[in-house]
């Protein structure tokens, strides 16, 4: 299935990446825990009307709509056919025997209750694809006490099948900047521990960020642009400037123990374009 920065020239030359082979482990270790620890707690109201204490773990940035994902069990939903329409994949739930396709991002929570794959094409007809679905989750249910509801993720090679899985939301949280199409939004907390490193810049796309200080960058996955999760773990305000050639520059200030959202949608392959 598909899946499916270059950071700035100021990034601090004594960049720390915490559990990814640093010369003391145990002091790693512990300074990641004190991290989390210190985590203050807050409320973020987003547009849903709905107070979130936590990030999800997979959600849609209503900005930029661009898909982020926390965690490495999610499965992205994008349909795709190739120009002869003879190469194709993406997503689509049974529920009550038939199929609806489905587009997103989903968490999942528990492995494929059925897979299949061969190494051979099973088809090059989507119509035929969807048929052959239906034959080998019905045939499945045959033998297994399953949900009504399943999502399967397919391609012309293969499927998955899973029972126990979550869409995520498309939520738009408070702006706390924006240039051209890209948005800094003001997020809550993360729900885990996450891998991370310190820096005081981030490049996305053609356009940088520059901060007076170091703050702590998330390790996430983005899909249908580039996504950025930092936090600022010190106990001051950070102040910082967003610059790019084709805006004029923006400044920001990073508000102390907050979480903030960098997001930007993939560019347009037209020139001029941003």
């Amino acid at each position: 299935m598909r899946d499916m920065g270059n950071y700035g020239s100021k990034m601090s030359e004594t960049r720390e990446v915490i559990g990814q082979g640093g010369t003391n482990p145990d002091q790693d270790i512990n300074q990641e825990e004190e991290l989390f620890k210190s985590v203050v707690e807050y409320h973020v109201t987003a547009v849903t009307e709905h107070i979130q204490t936590k990030l999800p773990k997979v959600f849609i940035d209503g900005h930029s709509l661009v898909k982020v994902a926390l965690v490495k069990d999610f499965v992205n939903c994008g349909k795709y056919v190739s120009r002869s329409g003879l190469t194709f994949e993406g997503c689509t739930i049974y529920n009550n025997g038939s199929l609806t396709e489905t587009r997103g991002i989903y968490y999942i929570l528990d492995a494929p209750i059925y897979y299949f794959s061969t190494r051979r094409k099973i088809s090059r007809d989507e119509n035929e694809m969807q048929q052959i679905i239906l034959n080998h989750v019905r045939s499945m249910r045959q033998h297994l006490k399953v949900n009504r509801r399943l999502l399967v993720s397919y391609n012309n090679n293969g499927i998955s099948v899973f029972d126990k899985f979550v869409k995520g939301k498309v939520i738009k949280y408070p702006k706390s900047a924006e240039q051209g199409h890209l948005f800094i939004s003001w997020v809550p907390r993360v729900p885990m521990e996450l891998q991370y490193e310190k820096v005081n810049s981030i490049s996305v796309y053609n356009h940088l960020v520059e901060l007076e200080k170091e703050v702590v960058k998330f390790n996430i996955t983005s899909i249908g642009g580039q996504a950025e999760l930092i936090y600022n773990n010190t106990d001051t305000q950070i102040r910082g400037i967003v610059k790019s050639p084709d805006h004029e520059h923006k400044d920001i200030e990073l508000m102390h123990g907050s979480f903030y959202l960098i997001t930007h949608r993939r560019p347009s392959q037209r020139r001029g374009t941003d």
